[in-house]
């Protein structure tokens, strides 16, 4: 027991209280007092206190359907996050090209104050095939009510950059709280349990994002792929030494055009 509880509970004997806790000891007697009172009153009108508690439960579920739901809701910051997946093994100039159709599709709305892109680089690894690009919208007072909204702004780019074909490019609004993640939304983790196959894993979870994509709940990216292309490429010793490049050189050069994953 606490000190506190085992002095009340042997009944030692207490001296004079201070004039500050005197006065506590009164004011928590008088609440006290005044719940009682107001208790007895209320069970007079049972009826009445009844209708006042049923007001009061539909007040909370009209509030709870109003009030955004989640740990943290998502907020406008201001900007949001297009992320680009394409097939596996292209080249970074493939993806730069599907850049320049996202940054196409970012112009038509009058929202958007400007965007750049980072290609070859994404925030689940660095690759040819991957890039991100981030749009800026203009101040909110240039941009009041909710038709104005980052995700507004994002609904209603969601079938253009759909229908960019060559790559998956999703739109995110940015996490609610810094560090907390990378994008908004939701994260899956899919599990293989019966010892399959890469290529089975692959197969379900690429049928999981098939079904999202079909009840238009959500969009999805992933690095699981259960099919790599390969390559064979004889570089000649001589004829790079002859150019001034390193054969290590030209093997980086290779990687990053073509997006592949060398092998000696």
């Amino acid at each position: 027991l606490t000190p506190a509880l085992a002095a009340l509970l042997l009944g030692h004997a207490r001296g004079e209280t201070g004039a500050i806790w005197r006065a506590f000891n009164r004011g928590v007697a008088g609440m006290t007092q005044a719940y009682r009172t107001t208790l007895h009153h209320i069970l007079r009108w049972q009826v009445a206190a009844l209708i006042v508690f049923l007001c009061g439960l539909g007040l909370t579920y009209f509030l709870y359907q109003k009030v955004p739901r989640g740990f943290i809701p998502d907020e406008d910051a201001g900007y949001f996050i297009i992320a680009v997946q394409a097939p596996q093994g292209a080249s970074l100039a493939y993806t730069t090209n599907i850049f320049g159709q996202v940054e196409a599709a970012l112009s038509k709305s009058p929202e958007i104050e400007g965007a750049f892109s980072v290609v070859g680089f994404s925030f689940s690894g660095n690759a040819p095939n991957l890039g991100l690009a981030f749009a800026s919208l203009k101040p909110f007072d240039q941009r009041q009510g909710e038709e104005h909204s980052v995700a507004t702004v994002i609904g209603r780019l969601r079938e253009p950059l759909s229908h960019i074909s060559g790559a998956i490019v999703v739109p995110f609004s940015p996490p609610a709280v810094q560090g907390l993640g990378n994008f908004g939304g939701f994260q899956f983790m899919v599990e293989d349990l019966g010892g399959n196959t890469v290529q089975a894993l692959s197969q379900a979870t690429n049928e999981l994002a098939r079904q999202q994509r079909e009840q238009r709940f959500a969009r999805s990216l992933h690095q699981l792929h259960g099919k790599r292309s390969a390559i064979r490429g004889d570089i000649r010793p001589r004829k790079s030494e002859g150019s001034g490049r390193a054969i290590e050189s030209n093997y980086r050069r290779a990687a990053s055009l073509y997006g592949i994953d060398l092998r000696e």
